[in-house]
């Protein structure tokens, strides 16, 4: 998306109240990620470090590059330049302080397909969006299940 209009960005910080390696596991398994990410119905491994994310009934789909950066604590994804739905962003990690678990910050980008008509879908990646996940990635690694009216999809 580089020279790109974005047309919704997000970031949103939070403290986990578990360990870093216990954090860092589970987001980096790309497989976890449906249960966090409210519209995201799968994820499938295309080989590699490539994923196809499937939203809603599987009618949006786009394939994802996800890599972790030096030092455990960092998960980055990224669309081609291509790619019908683009979208990039980060899960950066560390140690918060006083032993009080792990700051977990993530920022998100997206351009959704069709300029102006795709408007709608930019839902997915807001920063209300992204702050909202963040917070049920927190409740699902601290109490271990998200309440099931907090996993309804979007309304796009």
């Amino acid at each position: 998306m580089r020279g790109q209009r974005v047309n919704a960005a997000g970031t949103a910080a939070i403290t986990i109240a578990k360990p870093m390696p216990e954090v860092f596991s589970f987001v980096r398994d790309v497989r976890n990620w449906p249960q966090v990410m409210t519209g995201l119905q799968a994820v499938e491994p295309l080989g590699g470090d490539r994923w196809r994310l499937k939203f809603g009934n599987g009618a949006l789909t786009t394939d994802v590059k996800v890599s972790t950066l030096p030092g455990e604590g960092n998960v980055i994804w990224t669309t081609g330049e291509g790619a019908r739905v683009q979208t990039r962003g980060g899960i950066f990690m560390q140690d918060a302080e006083a032993g009080r678990g792990t700051e977990v910050i993530v920022k998100a980008a997206w351009r959704p397909p069709g300029g102006t008509i795709g408007q709608p879908f930019t839902s997915v990646f807001s920063e209300k969006r992204v702050c909202r996940e963040v917070a049920r990635l927190k409740t699902l690694l601290e109490r271990g299940r998200v309440d099931t009216a907090s996993r309804r999809l979007p309304h796009f």
